[in-house]
């Protein structure tokens, strides 16, 4: 094989290479014309086959139309990545196996944790009610179970947190015929001091082998899940 031959068949495989990256980003989305840069990578590597006599000038507009090619590959995939459906889940009425409808509310939010002196203390707050909470609430317009809990702590104690990345906690309940899902993450303070927001009475820091007698149901069970 000589060198002519050689050139070709790295070109050849240089548009197949283009071809195919083209072909899979593009096989589960509808049809559509090729992108302006994608086209300007082919022009190249066809420039350069066309130039082939001039090694230099060939392998030069060849190498240009793989860079296009790949620029074009990673603006493809950011934007699939960034047009994907954010599904959430809020406010649903569900049947049970005997027929009966209930309605379904899903709330989410963090459980703040810190350590002081060895040790472990939790985060909660009150609104109007009798029991310790923990800042969060039902979701809420577009929000994912996790922008919920950052914005509900956000409004509850005007504080930013940061959740951690293991499964959260999640528990269920069914209370006057309402069937509730709380969706509990692992979390800890980045900016901010906790002050009383929206709605909260009290706010307080509590040794989690002492909590109040009168905390939510799901409080103990949560702590023990994510300490």
């Amino acid at each position: 094989m000589n060198s002519s031959q050689i050139y070709i068949l790295i070109a050849i495989i240089v548009l197949a290479i283009i071809a195919a990256v083209i072909f899979f980003l593009k096989k589960d989305q509808p049809a559509k014309k090729l992108s302006r840069l994608a086209a300007l990578a082919f022009a190249f590597v066809l420039a350069g086959i066309i130039f082939s006599e001039n090694r230099l000038v060939g392998y030069g507009l060849m190498g240009v139309g793989v860079i296009l090619a790949i620029v074009d590959a990673v603006k493809k995939s950011k934007k699939i990545k960034n047009t994907m459906p954010n599904t959430t889940i809020k406010h649903l009425l569900v049947s049970s196996l005997d027929g009966q409808i209930q309605k379904l509310t899903i709330a989410a939010g963090p459980v703040i944790m810190r350590e002081v002196g060895g040790i472990k203390e939790v985060l909660l707050d009150k609104h109007e009610d009798v029991f310790w909470k923990f800042p969060g609430g039902s979701l809420q317009d577009d929000n994912t179970f996790r922008q919920n809990a950052i914005r509900e702590v956000g409004e509850e104690l005007n504080i930013k947190v940061e959740l951690d990345e293991r499964a959260p906690y999640i528990l269920t309940f069914v209370r006057e015929g309402e069937v509730f899902v709380l969706v509990h993450y692992l979390a800890w303070i980045v900016e901010g001091e906790p002050s009383a927001g929206r709605d909260v009475t009290e706010f307080g820091w509590f040794d989690i082998k002492n909590l109040p007698a009168d905390c939510g149901p799901n409080i103990k069970p949560a702590v023990e899940a994510l300490k």
